[in-house]
């Protein structure tokens, strides 16, 4: 439990009850397959932290699943809507934690990061990021801009993709809301996964 030693205090009090709001940023596509929309980040009333916290619940949550041991984990950003607020949340810290999850700390491979409609005040915050990541992390990373249709069909079936990115899976609400009640419902995992960790703890 390398992450959870590391960034000890993003697991205390992690209940599903206290993620419901940041929740709806983050949803799955299918189980290796995670869809985030910056959009649904009001960083006003949610802090990077408590958005990272969320990411790391359902990374904990799907990497039970034996296709995502196989597969490893894709993720789409959509960051329409990212504005200086956003940016002025993630600090180098936060940069730093992030940066250190992708890398080697979390028990499962990132097969590749697809960011679209990414404006120009995201571009600072990539700066900052991307010096602490490996090669490897780098060069999974794909820029798709505004015109992102064609480019994502080249990394995703379209059968996966939502129709609002160019496929023909289901909707972005109807996906999110699906995740979002199954997190909901997993309480009794990350129950069994809190136990675990306190036992592995100094």
């Amino acid at each position: 439990m390398v992450y959870f030693l590391a960034f000890m205090p993003l697991f205390r009090d992690r209940t599903v009850d206290r993620v419901r709001k940041p929740s709806t940023v983050l949803c799955l596509l299918i189980m290796h397959i995670v869809f985030v929309s910056a959009g649904q980040w009001n960083p006003k009333d949610w802090t990077a932290f408590q958005v990272f916290r969320i990411s790391l619940m359902t990374s904990e949550l799907i990497s039970m699943e034996t296709e995502t041991q196989m597969k490893g984990l894709k993720v789409i950003f959509d960051l329409q809507g990212w504005s200086l607020g956003h940016a002025l949340q993630v600090n180098p810290s936060i940069a730093r934690k992030i940066s250190s999850v992708l890398s080697d700390s979390f028990p499962l491979k990132v097969r590749g990061i697809h960011l679209v409609n990414e404006p120009m005040f995201f571009r600072p915050v990539f700066a900052m990021i991307r010096p602490f990541l490996p090669d490897k992390i780098k060069q999974r990373i794909h820029m798709h801009g505004s015109d992102y249709h064609d480019s994502l069909c080249d990394f995703f079936s379209p059968d996966i993709l939502p129709p609002e990115y160019g496929g023909e899976g289901p909707g972005i609400e109807e996906a999110c809301q699906d995740w979002t009640n199954h997190l909901f419902q997993s309480e009794g995992s990350f129950s069994r996964l809190r136990l675990t960790q306190q036992e592995t703890s100094p």
